[in-house]
C-alpha cells in the first residue's frame, strides 16, 4: 500500500494538494527539547517556514517572539500567504534579495522535495535550518554525497512517539504511520567537528504536555 493510500483512508488527498499541516506541538518540541541554541536566541530573529500551509508553524514562532516572520507556500491553502516555489533556486534568491537571510528557515516539507529543501535552505539561512521529516531522509547515497558527508546535520530530534498526521487538518488523534525527526543545521557548529551530531530524543509524552486546546480549534 502506497502513502497515498494510506492517507487517503482519512482524508481527500487530491483536493488538499498534499497538504498535511503540522500539529503545533511537533514545532514546539523543536524549541523545548531538540535546539536550546534556536530557543535562547528566537526574541527579535527573523525566521521563514517556506512550506507554510495554514501558518501552523507561524503561530509558535510569533510565541518564540521572532520578528520578522515570513510564510510562503507553493499553493493557497486559503491562508493568503505568497506564493513561491523553494525548489527554485531563482526564486530563493529572490526572495532572500528582498527580504534578507533569516535567521532562521523551519519548515516541514514535502518529502519528496527533499533535497532541494536542504540545499536551497542551507544557502539562504544566515544561522538555522531545522526541517521536520520522516526518518528515512537519514538514508540514501544521494543524500550522503550531496548533503552529509559535507555538510552533516549538527542535531537530529527523534519523536519517541509518532505525531499524528491527518491530511488538510491538525487533529488530536490520528493513525501514526511514520516515525518523524527533526532535522537541524546550526551554521555556528558546523564544520568545527563533522563528527559532533548531537541525537536528542523528545519523550513520548511530548504531545501532551506541549499540546493545547486551541491547537485543534
Amino acid at each position: 500500500m502506497s502513502i497515498r493510500d494510506m492517507v487517503s483512508r482519512n482524508s481527500d488527498f487530491n483536493e488538499t494538494k498534499d497538504f498535511i499541516p503540522t500539529p503545533p506541538y511537533a514545532t514546539r518540541a523543536l524549541y523545548r527539547h531538540v535546539s536550546p541554541d534556536l530557543a535562547e536566541g528566537a526574541e527579535g530573529m527573523s525566521v521563514w517556514d517556506p512550506a507554510a500551509g495554514e501558518g501552523h508553524m507561524l503561530g509558535v514562532f510569533k510565541d518564540q517572539c521572532h520578528e520578522p516572520i515570513f510564510g510562503t507556500d507553493l499553493y493557497n491553502h486559503g491562508a493568503g500567504f505568497p506564493a513561491l516555489d523553494f525548489t527554485s533556486r531563482k526564486a530563493v534568491d529572490d526572495f532572500v534579495f528582498v527580504r534578507g537571510k533569516p535567521w532562521a528557515i523551519i519548515t516541514n516539507p514535502p518529502y519528496k522535495c527533499m533535497m532541494d529543501f536542504i540545499l536551497n535552505g542551507l544557502d539562504a539561512t544566515d544561522r538555522f535550518l531545522a526541517l521536520l521529516t520522516r526518518v528515512q531522509v537519514l538514508e540514501s547515497q544521494k543524500r550522503y554525497t550531496r548533503v552529509y558527508e559535507k555538510a552533516p546535520p549538527t542535531t537530529i530530534g527523534i519523536f519517541s512517539d509518532r505525531i499524528p498526521f491527518k491530511t488538510g487538518v491538525v487533529v488530536q488523534k490520528a493513525p501514526k504511520m511514520f516515525t518523524h525527526i527533526w532535522v537541524v543545521w546550526d551554521k555556528e557548529r558546523m564544520g568545527a567537528n563533522r563528527d559532533d551530531t548531537r541525537t536528542i530524543w523528545i519523550p513520548p509524552n511530548a504531545q501532551q504536555t506541549l499540546e493545547r486546546k486551541s491547537d485543534y480549534e
